[in-house]
Order: structure tokens, then sequence, then C-alpha cells
């Protein structure tokens, strides 16, 4: 397994303490907050910018066609690219023998490589990062994406395009004008 530099855990605000995985059983005074912390990966750039998808006790897998967990409609992306899964506090991720390759912060994965928090990583032309998060806030940012409305750019000003058909006329023809 390739390593990357791995970051600490994040902190949380409320208790100081670490944030951990889910691990039932747990009488710390966090474990409440700890719970609510999940692993998520969040698409930051490409088609479908703001999705995130929770890495659970079983594997996430990605690619461009069912039965990936997360399907990204890219053709740079293979039908099924890579998998990520959690060990111990860690998500590692695979390439599933991928055509154009995973790369984690610039660096193509051989095999597999451990994320550190935040880590971006891009397949095809997506990029994605790697979050551990509270379910509220995941809640929270679901929520904005989704109120915010689809609203149609305005149309271009025809004055340009009239502008440019009178220019055209008042020029005489060479007759290799291109479009």
């Amino acid at each position: 397994m390739t390593r990357l530099p791995h970051s600490p855990p994040p902190t949380d605000a409320e208790h100081g303490t670490p944030g951990v995985p889910h691990t039932e059983g747990t009488s710390a005074p966090h474990s409440q907050a700890a719970r609510d912390l999940v692993h998520c990966i969040a698409v930051v750039g490409g088609h479908e910018t703001g999705r995130r998808v929770e890495i659970g006790e079983a594997p996430v897998s990605i690619g461009r066609a069912a039965p990936c967990d997360l399907i990204l409609q890219d053709p740079e992306v293979s039908r099924m690219h890579c998998r990520i899964h959690i060990a111990g506090n860690e998500a590692v991720i695979i390439d599933l023998g991928s055509t154009n390759g995973t790369f984690v912060d610039g660096r193509r994965v051989v095999g597999s490589a451990a994320l550190s928090l935040h880590a971006t990583f891009r397949i095809g032309n997506q990029l994605l990062r790697y979050e551990f998060r509270s379910r509220k806030e995941i809640t929270a940012l679901r929520d904005a994406a989704s109120s915010r409305s689809w609203q149609p750019a305005a149309p271009a000003s025809d004055s340009r395009f009239e502008e440019t058909q009178r220019l055209r006329v008042a020029q005489p023809s060479t007759g290799n004008d291109e479009c």
C-alpha cells in the first residue's frame, strides 16, 4: 500500500476531543459525538459537484456504471474504477485496474493508498475529497444543496450578434470567411 501523509482526525469542538469513527459500547464522554461522525466522499469538481456518499461498514465502489455505489457519468472513468473502505481509523482507496488511473493529491495510486483527511483524488475528470463530518453537518449541506434552484443563464444580448452581422455586411467578402 502506498502511504500518503496522514492528518490527525478533526477535533470535536464541543468536547475538545479527537473525532473517531462510531464504536459500539464506548463509554467515553464523547461517544455520542463520535457516533455522529461519519467518513464520506464529496464530489468537489465535475458533473455532480456537491454530492456526498457515506462510507460505512461496506466499501464504496466508484465507477461509470452499476453496480457501483457512486456512479460518475464521465467517459474517462472506468466502469469499476476504484473502491474505498475504512480500515481502523483510516480510509483506504484501491484502484481496480482503471484505464486512466486514480490520483490522490496528484500522485497516481498503484494498488492502494491511505487517504489523509481532506485528501483530494481525481477519477477521470471528477475531483473528489475524503471527509470526516457529523451527520448533522452532512444533512445541512444536503438541504442547502437541494434548496438551491437551478436558474438558466440569461440569454446573451442580441445587440452583439446584430453588431457582428452589421460589420460583416459592411465589409466585402474575401471568399474565405470562417464561422
